[in-house]
C-alpha cells in the first residue's frame, strides 16, 4: 500500500474536520460513563481550536493519504516549560501529541506508525527531548499502540460522578 504522509495545509480543513468527528464518535462510543457527546458543530469548532493551538505552540499536523484520500492524521505541539515546571522537573523540551487518528478501514495497517515516525522525527529535529500524549483510558487499542512504540505510562487521571 502506497501511503503518503504530507504536511497539513488550509485546503485540507474539511478532511481534518471529518477526522476529528470520526475520532470523537469513536471516543463517545467507548465512554463507559456516557459523559461525552458530539454535537453537529463539534468538528469545525474543535478543528479551529486545534489549529489555533498548533499556530501558537510551534505545532504541526501531518496527514496520511492513500489514493488521494485522507486516511489519518497526527497533530503535535512543542511545549515550553513554565517556572513551575522548572522547579519540579529537569529542564526539557517536550513535544506533545494532541491527536492521532487513522480511519477505521485503515487501522492495523501501520498507518499510525508512519504518522508517529514522521512527527517524532519532526520533534527530534526541533530538539525536543521527550514526546508525550494523553490517552482516554477506555481506549485500550491506543494504549497498546503507544506501548509498542515504547511509550510508558506516567500519569493517571481519575474521575468520580457525584
Amino acid at each position: 500500500m502506497n501511503i503518503i504522509i504530507k504536511k497539513y495545509k488550509e485546503s485540507d480543513f474539511g478532511d481534518l474536520v471529518e477526522l476529528m468527528e470520526e475520532l470523537q464518535d469513536f471516543i463517545v462510543n467507548i465512554d463507559p460513563m456516557k459523559r461525552l457527546r458530539r454535537l453537529p458543530l463539534y468538528g469545525k469548532i474543535y478543528t479551529d481550536d486545534l489549529l489555533k493551538k498548533i499556530k501558537q505552540n510551534q505545532g504541526i499536523i501531518f496527514l496520511a493519504e492513500h489514493q488521494n484520500k485522507v486516511i489519518g492524521c497526527v497533530a503535535g505541539i512543542i511545549e515550553k516549560q513554565t517556572k513551575y515546571d522548572l522547579v519540579r522537573c529537569k529542564p526539557t523540551k517536550p513535544g506533545k501529541i494532541l491527536e492521532l487518528i487513522v480511519t477505521k478501514d485503515y487501522r492495523s495497517q501501520k498507518v499510525g506508525n508512519l504518522l508517529m515516525d514522521k512527527i517524532e522525527k519532526h520533534f527530534k529535529k526541533a530538539k525536543c527531548t521527550v514526546v508525550y500524549t494523553d490517552i482516554f483510558e477506555p481506549n485500550k487499542g491506543a494504549y497498546k499502540f503507544y506501548q509498542k512504540l515504547n511509550y510508558k505510562s506516567r500519569l493517571i487521571y481519575m474521575i468520580k460522578p457525584i
